[in-house]
């Protein structure tokens, strides 16, 4: 299973950040127009959707089997065992028009999320921090349009970050201790007509996986940057990637169906979940709050 093969028929509107449990054997991943977080156990065949409180980009592990949930509103905990939605904290209150998009836990246990204005893509957004305290701050103020490709070296010394319209993935030294960036250097970028960067996750070998929205395919770079290897996959809108599995070796890949009617009626896999066998194995997804 060295290329992407059907994982989950879905139809999702724009399915995101796949997140692999070790507990329950099974996949998690959401669907921001359609609002919703998904989990499905491949052994059991069983399948569960819970409607989310608004437009929601992203999810991530949280203390007690919990999750982390970036929405329109601002980042929620969601459990999964009583289905309830808590909210945590708005980082820009009174601006309904803005939303979090793609977030990541680093290794100290704080959420780093990118906000974007949506539906009209003005470069709006912002790159926030929020810590284990419920306190937040701002990195980047304005000036971003989609945020995506959070992720994180396994030796804790970059963050990765691309602001997708700009077709580049850049690389910011990081200080885990601290818990701040720096020095932004370009990492990646994509050529034209390959579709823009959207989600991404760094396997145990330090190389970095990449969907490409609208471009059929998936990039690994190695730590330099370099092109390793282009996996094209069965559906245009490739909206997200991440590592799981039993030994963390299978790359479970999300996809939309953002794409005109015709093109759409066309593709009957679009907005399913794909998955194929990763050279190299990832690393468990950090906890919020340690």
């Amino acid at each position: 299973m060295h290329q992407p093969e059907l994982f989950y028929k879905d139809r999702a509107t724009i399915g995101e950040t796949p997140l692999w449990s070790e507990t329950e054997n099974a996949l998690y991943w959401v669907d921001i127009r359609a609002p919703a977080i998904k989990r499905y156990n491949p052994l059991t065949k069983e399948f569960k959707k819970w409607t989310a409180p608004g437009d929601i980009g992203a999810i991530n592990w949280a203390k007690g089997g919990r999750l982390i949930c970036s929405v329109r509103q601002g980042w929620y905990f969601f459990d999964p065992k009583t289905g309830q939605f808590d909210l945590i904290a708005n980082p820009e209150p009174g601006k309904p028009h803005l939303r979090i998009n793609d977030s990541k836990v680093d290794r100290a246990g704080r959420l780093w999320s990118g906000s974007m204005k949506d539906p009209d893509f003005a470069p709006q957004g912002s790159l926030f921090r929020l810590d284990p305290d419920r306190s937040f701050k701002c990195f980047i103020k304005g000036g971003i349009t989609i945020p995506n490709a959070l992720c994180f070296s396994p030796d804790d010394k970059t963050m990765y970050f691309a602001d997708s319209p700009t077709l580049k993935i850049m690389a910011y030294e990081f200080d885990k201790a601290r818990g701040e960036i720096a020095n932004p250097r370009v990492f990646a970028e994509v050529t034209k007509g390959e579709g823009v960067p959207d989600g991404a996750t760094v396997d145990r070998d330090g190389f970095v996986w990449s969907a490409h929205m609208l471009g059929s395919r998936l990039t690994r770079y190695d730590p330099t940057g370099k092109v390793e290897r282009v996996v094209k996959c069965p559906t245009r809108c490739i909206a997200s990637c991440a590592l799981g599995g039993p030994d963390w070796k299978t790359l479970y890949i999300a996809t939309g169906t953002n794409m005109p009617e015709a093109e759409l009626a066309a593709d009957p896999l679009a907005g399913s979940i794909f998955a194929m066998e990763a050279p190299a194995p990832g690393l468990p997804e950090p906890v919020y709050g340690g």
